[in-house]
């Protein structure tokens, strides 16, 4: 699976919290954690737009997959397998077969939306001291939804990348078919 993360370094919740208490006494470190909350906000609206890029990408991939079962299913040639050559006719159902699989993938990827988000619970915790330790809350959770999204996005990616092999590959057992008429 493909590491989103350039740096590698993914950070547990406790490690989190443990690095926000290291900021020092709530009244000191007003601007820091502001300025930790804004990039956390930042963080998790691009994960949301990387979500729309790699579902776009499904939905054409899945398009296209539809588009090719139909071709292959309502073309004069597709269910008429009996005429055909014998190398054709593999080419042509294997290509069938390609087909399906590319929609599978890509209906999958579109399908997996499994990211924890900001719960009612989280968003308005009962035992807070002061607004400081609420800042410091709440870039604990932007940290725990970024962290899920970017769980979410690498297995998008990975379902993508193999619905665009699948696509590939079934382009080129079509155009084999092709050849061999």
């Amino acid at each position: 699976m493909k590491n989103s993360n350039p740096t590698g370094c993914y950070l547990t919740k406790e490690q989190v919290h443990q690095r926000l208490l290291g900021y020092g006494a709530p009244d000191q470190t007003h601007e820091i954690t502001k300025e930790l909350q804004d990039l956390g906000k930042f963080l998790v609206q691009e994960k949301l737009a990387r979500t729309g890029a790699i579902e776009t990408k499904a939905t054409l991939l899945l398009g296209y997959a539809v588009a090719m079962i139909g071709f292959l299913s309502l073309h004069e040639t597709g269910w008429r397998i009996q005429g055909l050559g014998t190398l054709q006719s593999i080419f042509l159902v294997m290509a069938l077969v390609d087909a399906f699989l590319t929609g599978g993938l890509a209906f999958c990827a579109l399908r997996l939306k499994d990211w924890q988000w900001i719960s009612q619970g989280i968003w308005l915790p009962r035992a807070l001291v002061n607004d400081e330790q609420l800042r410091r809350h709440y870039i604990e959770c932007l940290h725990e939804v970024d962290s899920a999204m970017d769980r979410v996005n690498a297995r998008k990616t990975l379902l993508v990348d193999y619905a665009q092999w699948s696509t590939a590959w079934g382009a080129l057992l079509l155009a084999l078919a092709k050849l061999f008429l």
